[in-house]
């Protein structure tokens, strides 16, 4: 397989902690065990329509957690699954990839900035009006620097395992394992092509789910989405399936082009578009349900040297 491995970590800091004070509240009031449930309040809670307390939903405090959010999306749109430590990344978006990744580190590190003392100080006093009396200080980082140092993307590559990687050893021990080897990323690849076929078929599904809704409301973004998995998945079919294959240049010829300001206006063109999205599914319908595709999780059998890693990004912590 033309792919190479990575390593994605996202670190943020937490959005919500238990308040012992309102569980205990609460157990008492209504006479509860104490293995019954806990209170979790919201650190920082979003102001809505029509009320005056809150962060504004724009709010600074919030630009982290979003880029983080971003970095991870971009990270699952790209690869497909390989272990639990790794996934693979097609050796020719690796490019595209890291400098995507880059921009967003970049983006994480100044919206770190633009948290200063003053907003940050400015965000607690909001939060504890909101909170009213239940507001307790020490659920919250002390300062800013504590809250933005708990923000990170990382990437690492390493180059995928392959069985001349097995050094010196029984010969009759070597083949079995390089037999087991070969076995195990048999399983992978068509882990990872029942991984993309499913990609390929849920937002057909959700499309067709939209569109027997009278009152659904058609967003920009689903078409979008599906317009950048047409784009994705030709370097994603690692393994050259002619199914998959056939399914994304169907997709790309008809329902990625689905105008959605036309569902929008005409019932007779979410018709039309509910009907070519049926005939998608009863041609490829069994492409990506689990229940068609029983491939065990690999125990990936390494062969017994360092596998180097190549160029990586490091991880940024603001």
């Amino acid at each position: 397989m033309n792919a190479i491995l990575v390593d994605f970590t996202e670190h943020k800091a937490g959005r919500s902690k238990k308040n012992k004070d309102l569980t205990r509240e609460v157990q008492e009031n209504h006479n509860t065990s104490a293995d019954a449930g806990h209170y979790s309040q919201k650190l920082w809670p979003k102001k809505k329509k029509k009320e005056t307390k809150g962060l504004d939903p724009d709010h600074p405090i919030f630009r982290p957690y979003t880029i983080v959010g971003a970095a991870k999306k971009l990270h699952l749109e790209m690869t497909l699954p390989y272990n639990r430590a790794y996934d693979m990344l097609p050796i020719a978006k690796q490019k595209e990839y890291g400098d995507r990744m880059a921009a967003l580190q970049e983006k994480l590190l100044a919206a770190c900035n633009a948290i200063t003392y003053e907003v940050f100080r400015a965000a607690i006093e909001t939060v504890r009006e909101a909170h009213n009396g239940t507001f307790k200080a020490e659920m919250y980082p002390e300062n800013r620097e504590e809250f933005i140092e708990d923000f990170a993307i990382g990437i690492s590559y390493s180059p995928m395992p392959e069985s001349s990687h097995f050094g010196q050893m029984n010969e009759e021990e070597k083949q079995k394992l390089i037999s087991k080897f070969q076995q195990e990323r048999r399983q992978i690849a068509a882990r990872a092509t029942a991984h993309l076929k499913e990609r390929l078929l849920k937002p057909v599904q959700s499309i067709i789910e939209k569109l027997s809704n009278p009152d659904a409301r058609f967003h920009d973004v689903m078409m979008e989405n599906i317009q950048n998995l047409v784009a994705m998945a030709p370097s994603l079919n690692l393994t050259g399936d002619l199914e998959v294959a056939s399914a994304i240049e169907d997709l790309s010829k008809g329902i990625a082009n689905i105008n959605i300001d036309a569902l929008r206006d005409s019932v007779h063109y979410r018709d039309h578009a509910k009907s070519m999205a049926n005939e998608f599914l009863t041609k490829y319908g069994g492409l990506g349900q689990r229940k068609f595709v029983q491939v065990e999780e690999p125990s990936t059998v390494t062969p017994p040297v360092t596998l180097p890693e190549t160029s990586s990004l490091p991880v940024i912590t603001p």
